[in-house]
């Protein structure tokens, strides 16, 4: 039998409704039955403060809000975030997920190297899944 490939997912969510909502559905999609060679592992943080203390090279995707609330003294926002992941794990495929409807500002955001962009009030479970999906594909083309 094959050796199940790891494949890690962070999800970035100041809002503890959100936080459990997305965390839970994208537990829903990644998991052995729909991806029986992956062994998944999807934590989840309500501050970039968290986040970045966590994040590591293996991390393979990761679900960030793009307006984050600090309570602490070190505040982050969707765009500190993204520099900062790209410097700890270069491969991280970054999907944001935002209400914002800033277009200079998602343009931005793509500029910076995100993966996708999913808006909240427009299908966000459709969008979401398919995003996962095609990164699963990818990741798991270029391992083999």
């Amino acid at each position: 039998m094959a050796q199940k490939r790891n494949f890690g997912i962070i999800i970035v969510e100041d809002d503890p409704y959100f936080n459990e909502v997305l965390t839970k559905y994208v537990k829903s999609l990644c998991n052995d039955e729909n991806y029986p060679d992956i062994n998944f592992h999807i934590r989840s943080f309500k501050s970039g403060k968290d986040c970045i203390d966590h994040l590591d090279a293996e991390t393979d995707v990761m679900v960030l809000d793009y307006y984050l609330d600090s309570y602490d003294e070190f505040p982050y926002t969707g765009f500190d975030l993204l520099n900062q992941v790209k410097k700890e794990c270069k491969d991280c495929k970054v999907i944001v997920v935002s209400g914002q409807h800033n277009v200079t500002v998602t343009s931005e955001l793509f500029k910076k190297g995100i993966y996708d962009y999913v808006d909240k009030h427009y299908m966000p479970a459709k969008k979401l899944s398919l995003s996962l999906k095609k990164i699963l594909n990818e990741k798991v083309q270029a391992r083999n």
